[in-house]
């Protein structure tokens, strides 16, 4: 956990700084240029570290879609109209909750993947704290993946079909990205930069 904090301090202050990010990691040690906020992709450097093995935990039954009426998506939609600004936030926001929700994780291991990753997104994105923030009040209302994406989703009319195309673009990173992709450039590279965070600290890997 303390590892975990520790990386998330240090990424936010690097995307608000635009510092360069050093990221040390039992397989080796990568770094990431930050570019105007936008941290770039993570680049293995030659280095020598000694760290401790970090343990993961058995994977959850697959995700069931709630249905539409159900309380908790609908407190998660009023939460989202009230915190987030926009379209573009709540696509953000939906974004990052989708791609870490196929990450097969248990629910706390998800709660501290969103905690850790709401601040980067906030402070790249230059949020004004708002997608912290919602990850703050939605969390305390569950930390189920697909009831947060059914909320914020219903809530700003986001279709799946926008989440999976920015999705497959933030898997893909060498494939040119088509469709809706194409207009959400600066997210890819957010969600990219999230998830090989979260894989370097053993935290799932994209599927």
């Amino acid at each position: 956990m303390l590892r975990v904090l520790m990386a998330w301090m240090l990424l936010v202050s690097a995307c608000l700084a635009g510092r360069p990010v050093i990221l040390i990691t039992p397989k080796g040690v990568y770094q990431s240029e930050v570019t105007n906020g936008v941290p770039g992709p993570w680049v293995a450097i030659a280095a020598d570290v000694i760290v401790q093995d970090l343990a993961g935990g058995p994977l959850p039954p697959p995700v069931v879609t709630p249905p539409a009426d159900d309380p908790v998506v609908k407190r998660i939609a009023t939460i989202s109209k009230a915190v987030l600004k926009d379209k573009d936030e709540a696509t953000a926001v939906a974004s990052i909750v989708d791609s870490i929700g196929k990450l097969g994780l248990s629910d706390e291991s998800f709660k501290q993947a969103l905690e850790m990753s709401a601040p980067i997104a906030d402070a790249s994105l230059g949020a004004n704290g708002r997608i912290t923030e919602w990850s703050k009040q939605a969390l305390a209302v569950t930390s189920d993946a697909a009831k947060l994406k059914s909320g914020v989703s219903s809530a700003f009319d986001i279709q799946q079909a926008t989440l999976d195309s920015i999705h497959t673009a933030a898997v893909n990173p060498a494939a040119v990205a088509t469709g809706e992709a194409i207009n959400w450039a600066q997210l890819i590279q957010i969600l990219i930069m999230i998830l090989e965070l979260l894989k370097n600290l053993g935290i799932g890997v994209p599927q």
